[in-house]
């Protein structure tokens, strides 16, 4: 069985030049944000790979600029950590009125799931066996794609 050799074993095997630079990127991607930043510099080096530039791509999908939230989340400690991580809040208020354009637009998941319940037979699982009801989904997946396909023609 082999081990990775540890980051500073790594560094050892290294020419001076590829070391200070290697040590320069997991600085780099450390100030980025990387959890792991040396394995991130180390593929970068000994894979030639340009894993600064994929990271930053990455990055800037897994964080979002702004989080949109209902009134449950509105107390400092939650607006506090979601700025400690440079994401804006973007939630409703406790006390203001509605009006603040947040629940205007419906997402993908709630219409579905609304669509769903709109299904008598699916709002409350009477079945008890398992392969009914995903049978029942399954129909109900069926309609609910059919019906745009019926506007269509």
């Amino acid at each position: 069985m082999t081990f990775w050799p540890t980051w500073d074993e790594w560094l050892a095997t290294l020419s001076p030049d590829v070391r200070e630079s290697a040590v320069s990127l997991a600085e780099r991607f450390k100030e980025l944000g990387a959890l792991d930043p040396e394995s991130w510099a180390r593929s970068e080096i000994s894979e030639n790979i340009p894993q600064l530039a994929r990271f930053m791509v990455l990055r800037a999908l897994w964080r979002p600029d702004q989080i949109f939230g209902d009134r449950a989340y509105d107390y400092d400690k939650y607006l506090r950590a979601v700025r400690a991580k440079g994401i804006r809040p973007r939630i409703a208020r406790r006390g203001q009125p509605h009006g603040s354009g947040l629940g205007v637009v419906r997402w993908v998941i709630e219409r579905t799931i609304a669509w769903y319940h709109g299904m008598k037979r699916l709002r409350i699982r009477w079945e008890r066996r398992d392969d009914f009801h995903e049978a029942f989904l399954a129909l109900a997946t069926c309609i609910i794609t059919y019906r745009p396909v019926t506007r269509l023609c």
